[in-house]
């Protein structure tokens, strides 16, 4: 996107979960969202946390049924959202803090966006029929029993 782009916005993640990781999730959802559906989108990010979240562990989590994933409401969003798209998604990841125009401008809109005193408004609430609870008996190991038995007792 070029640098006086309408659609770039600085953003303050709402909520108590103000990280570095959550901002870049966060950016990625707002970008999914404001590419229409059948339109090719690429997203260019310095987050390997986010793209890998995405590309590489998304399957894991939800076979998991997301138990001890931090951030699992954003990166649940965003796997809602990539879901619906009837266009491609491609992600690249580019080395952050490397002079890339886009990424300093990226950057330059998260101090801004983390600035802002005031909130902004960022729908995390996917459909029921999406949001699957619980893990998969087949995809259950016992390194996980801990986790999924610290799980029980806190729910």
């Amino acid at each position: 996107m070029s640098h006086d782009n309408p659609l770039n916005m600085a953003v303050r993640v709402p909520g108590q979960s103000q990280s570095n990781q959550v901002s870049k999730i966060a950016a990625i959802i707002k970008a999914i969202e404001s590419v229409p559906l059948s339109q090719p989108l690429e997203i260019i990010s310095d987050s390997r946390y986010a793209i890998d979240g995405l590309t590489m562990h998304l399957q894991t989590w939800e076979d998991h049924g997301w138990i001890g994933i931090e951030n699992a409401q954003f990166f649940r969003k965003a796997a809602y959202l990539l879901c619906h798209r009837t266009a491609t998604t491609a992600f690249q990841w580019v080395k952050g803090h490397n002079s890339v125009e886009g990424n300093k401008q990226s950057d330059r809109l998260a101090r801004e966006g983390a600035a802002n005193p005031n909130p902004d408004i960022l729908d995390l609430n996917i459909p029921d029929n999406f949001n699957v609870q619980g893990a998969k008996i087949s995809s259950l190991t016992q390194s996980m029993s801990p986790i999924l038995y610290t799980t029980l007792q806190q729910g």
